[in-house]
């Protein structure tokens, strides 16, 4: 399987929200601070082997 991902070069006004991994965040000037609040089911978002 292969994933491939196309976006734009980085802009300015560009940001960055990691709601699973806080402390990343934390190291980025370019995060977004004041996002729209996300609400999160029982499903962590990782993926598991069945």
């Amino acid at each position: 399987m292969c994933l491939l991902v196309v976006g734009e070069a980085n802009k300015k006004f560009n940001r960055i929200y990691y709601p699973l991994n806080p402390s990343y965040a934390a190291t980025r000037q370019d995060r977004w601070v004041d996002h729209p609040p996300q609400f999160f089911g029982p499903h962590d978002g990782k993926p598991r082997r069945k």
